[in-house]
């Protein structure tokens, strides 16, 4: 039965990283074509209020929302935040799959502050840019999954301990 479940948490575990990894692949994609060229229409962008291309292009896209109006926009701290979601996925993919109780601690503090990121910048689509991101709200999803799948593990391999 534990490897039955251990199975099914790493399938689920890896897909999600790799859904994140592959969204914020594919949002960076669109946020060039769209820098590009300005009437590219991605798959996402269903009208005005339904689109991943002008939240991935806003003055929000880049340092979170926050670091913009600070530093310039070539600046390394000033990148996209799609940029983030590319490191950070594979990173987690390792990190959580690890059977170290440090590393797993270490990637559900990552994960709870993505989350929280992800809680911000969804007040931001909603409150200041009045755009719904099919590509983001997917990311958030992504997030809170990931904090739940870790919470899942972290409590599994303290019963596995306990017994």
């Amino acid at each position: 039965i534990i490897f039955m479940a251990s199975t099914w948490w790493t399938v689920c575990f890896s897909f999600l990283c790799f859904l994140g990894t592959s969204v914020s692949l594919f949002a960076i994609y669109v946020a060039r074509r769209k820098q590009e060229d300005a009437s590219y229409q991605a798959l996402c962008d269903i009208n005005e209020s339904f689109s991943c291309s002008q939240v991935l292009t806003s003055d929000y896209s880049r340092g979170f929302g926050v670091l913009a109006g600070w530093l310039d926009e070539d600046h390394l701290l000033n990148l996209p935040n799609t940029y983030a979601g590319v490191i950070f996925y594979p990173v987690l993919l390792f990190t959580g799959s690890s059977s170290s109780r440090t590393l797993l601690l270490c990637s559900l503090a990552a994960s709870v502050f993505a989350c929280l990121l992800s809680t911000y910048l969804s007040y931001l689509l909603v409150a200041v840019l009045n755009r719904v991101c099919l590509l983001c709200y997917t990311v958030h999803a992504v997030n809170l999954f990931l904090v739940l799948m870790l919470v899942i593990k972290l409590r599994s391999t303290q019963k596995l301990k306990n017994e």
